[in-house]
């Protein structure tokens, strides 16, 4: 919403064409680019409006034909916002006041694999986790 209020003209064709031109030694995932096309601007809405993260203010960077990366607005001295510890910090503090109990958030813990099932049409779900803790010689299975 923040491209069509901006008048910025942008689509997922576009979208996917940057991405897979800026991919080195084309070894681009056709299927992580389509994802990235067609589901970020959902993240973006999801990120204003469920968090209330300011994502009003785009920038065209290298390689891009559209404006379509989102930022905050300066701080009030000026200063542009890191986005990416914006984002963090919002979750994190939503995790900590309305997920207390629900989301167990691990630092230092490397993930090594992807747990999931498979339906009857098999159809992957993922289910959970397997990490490795610092420090710890054991692989760990988490399960959402």
């Amino acid at each position: 919403d923040t491209q069509a209020r901006q008048g910025v003209a942008d689509n997922e064709m576009l979208f996917e064409r940057d991405t897979f031109r800026s991919g080195k030694g084309g070894t681009t995932n056709t299927s992580l680019v389509r994802t990235l096309s067609t589901q970020s601007a959902a993240a973006i809405h999801w990120l204003k409006h469920r968090f209330h993260v300011p994502l009003t203010v785009l920038s065209q960077l290298g390689g891009h034909a559209a404006k379509r990366t989102h930022r905050a607005p300066p701080d009030e001295h000026g200063r542009p916002v890191p986005i990416g510890f914006l984002i963090m910090k919002t979750l994190r503090d939503a995790v900590d006041t309305e997920y207390a109990g629900k989301i167990e958030v691990r630092t230092g813990a490397k993930v090594t694999r992807l747990l999931h099932s498979t339906d009857q049409a098999g159809s992957r779900t993922v289910t959970g986790v397997a990490v490795v803790q610092d420090g710890a010689a054991a692989e760990e299975e988490l399960l959402a």
